[in-house]
């Protein structure tokens, strides 16, 4: 049985089929990579595309070091400041 394909349901498609990136936002202790990074980035892996890495702390540039190490990760990107000083993930 064969479907007709309509323009939007071609353009769905085309979107669909096109890998997408994943961004992954990094857990860490302010000094080391939490072990659910590693996990998500492998994941992201299978899903295909691009995977980049926030890293959000104040003085985290050993943390984003260590993220771009991690293979599979194609961009880390940073937010660096005194206001992101105190993690409220726990909180």
């Amino acid at each position: 049985m064969l479907s007709r394909l309509t323009s939007s349901s071609t353009r769905l498609l085309s979107i669909r089929s096109r890998p997408l990136s994943t961004l992954v936002v990094a857990e860490h202790d302010g000094a080391n990579l939490g072990a659910g990074v590693l996990s998500c980035v492998t994941a992201a892996g299978q899903v295909g595309g691009d995977c980049h890495v926030l890293v959000c702390g104040s003085g985290v540039d050993g943390v984003a070091k260590q993220a771009a190490e991690v293979v599979g990760v194609k961009k880390v990107l940073v937010v660096d400041g005194d206001d992101h000083a105190k993690s409220i993930g726990g909180e």
